[in-house]
Order: structure tokens, then sequence, then C-alpha cells
């Protein structure tokens, strides 16, 4: 069966949807005969909908509509009870696998290829994870589990044939505290150290830029806080550099845009021929 390649997105910002709709276009312009592709919806709201259905019309990607019925783990542990609200980014792995027979590449909404990356069509040929590092990293309760520059983002990995990740994820996690109140950072702590364990492939952080709204990253510190009495590392006194984008970055991750303004994608779209 043909490779899976898929997108995640839930309730967003317009340029979150304007950013995902050329991540489409992109990806089904160089991997239009490696794959198939599907946007994965965690989007409730009426907007977030139509923006998704634009989308999928325009490139002939179908939606799907995940469910936290498909979560690996117990779905109590990720949401508040007292609010019955549900936090952080687990939804994301609602399910964690839609292909398990072929390979599978999962991937945030906020992150554009510019141009197609070697590591894809290696990952293709292979039985083996491909993971992608950032500047900066989190990995929240799970901190623990990684060495200093084992800073894995878990906003773009790819999955080979076979490898059951909801039964390694559902591992992890209970061999590692069974952790409550999960928050964005957990998912990707927990995410990444699974994976990470595998034998890999690795996109660095200079193929694929990490952008904050004022550029990229450089210098940041690490505090030691207590979540439900449990220990959580954050990220503290982050520092930012200007970054000016050029033809010869691979892609960008639009890091905050699906949340507020977000200048460094505002410059890309400028420069960007899809916006010609």
């Amino acid at each position: 069966m043909k490779p899976l390649f898929r997108w995640i997105i839930g309730d967003v910002s317009q340029e979150g949807f304007h950013i995902l709709s050329e991540a489409v276009r992109n990806i089904t312009t160089f991997y239009k005969n490696d794959f198939d592709f599907l946007i994965c919806s965690n989007a409730e709201n009426l907007n977030s909908n139509i923006e998704l259905k634009k989308i999928s019309k325009r490139f002939k990607v179908d939606v799907y509509q995940q469910s936290w019925t498909d979560l690996p783990i117990d779905e109590s542990f990720i949401f508040k009870k007292e609010k019955s609200i549900r936090d952080g980014t687990f939804w994301k792995i609602c399910p964690p696998r839609m292909r398990l027979e072929s390979h599978e590449i999962i991937c945030d909404n906020d992150i554009v290829f510019t141009q197609p990356i070697k590591l894809i069509n290696e990952f293709l040929e292979k039985n083996i994870i491909l993971m992608m590092k950032e500047d900066a990293f989190c990995a929240g309760k799970y901190f623990k589990l990684f060495n200093e520059n084992e800073n894995y983002n878990s906003g773009f990995y790819g999955l080979p044939p076979n490898y059951d990740f909801e039964k390694k994820l559902k591992e992890n996690w209970e061999n590692n505290g069974r952790y409550n109140g999960l928050l964005w950072r957990d998912e990707q702590g927990l995410v990444t150290s699974t994976l990470k364990k595998e034998k890999h492939i690795t996109i660095e952080s200079e193929e694929i830029i990490h952008l904050f709204s004022t550029g990229r990253c450089y210098s940041y510190e690490f505090e030691i806080i207590e979540e439900n009495k449990i220990k959580s590392r954050i990220m503290k006194n982050m520092k930012f550099k200007d970054f000016k984008l050029s033809n010869k970055e691979k892609g960008y991750h639009f890091l905050g845009a699906n949340r507020e303004r977000h200048d460094k994608w505002i410059e890309h779209k400028r420069n960007s021929i899809f916006y010609e």
C-alpha cells in the first residue's frame, strides 16, 4: 500500500490555515507520486471547518475528523476534570497511526517545505524512524529521558511499516510515571522520547528553520517547576535573533502562527510565488 502523508490541525488562526494551504500545495507537488495525502482535523468551530473544506477542495485532499476515543492512553489523564476541557496537544495522536502496513508521515499544519527533503526519500527506502530537531526544546514531565542535545520536535515525524506506535506510546507512558495533567510540552516529550529509542534519521534544525515571529531562538534557560506535584522542565528567558529568509532553506516551522500574528510568516508569504 502507498505511504501516507498526513497533516494535523485544530482550531487555529486564519494564518494557520493559510500556512496549511501552502504546506499542502508544496508537499502534494513535491511528492505527488510517493504518497497518499490526508488532513486530520480536531477543529470544532464552524469557520475552521469552512476553511478546511476550501483546502480539501482546492488540493483534492480528504479531511479526517479525529476522535478522542483513539487516544492510546486513558483520556482522563489529559483533561482537567473540574473544567471538563482537554488541555495540551494530545489530540495530535488520535489516532497514533492510520496506515500501519506502510510508511506514514505526520506533520503539523504550521510547517512549510519549500524544497524536497532527501531524508524523506531515504526514509521511504528503509525500515527506520524519521525525526526532526529544533533550536530550543522542551519535554515537560519527560525531561529526564533526554540528553543535552536531543532537542527533538514532535511537529514532524515518520513511522515505518508495522511500527506499533500506539503500543510503544502506551508502554512509555506506563513505564515513566503514568503522569496526568499532560500539556503540550508533555506530548512532545512523550512522543519524541518514544521514537528516539528506535533507529532513526534526523532532519536537522538547519534544514527546517524553526521561526518565532521575532526570529530564531538562540539562547534560553531551563527551569524546574511542579505541576500536580510532578516535576516538569520549562524554558524561560528565551532570546531571539532576526533571520533573513532566502531560497536556501528547505522549509520553515512557523512557531506560534496558529495563535497570533507571525511576522516571519508574513515575510515568507510576501516573497512566495504561491501568493503572486
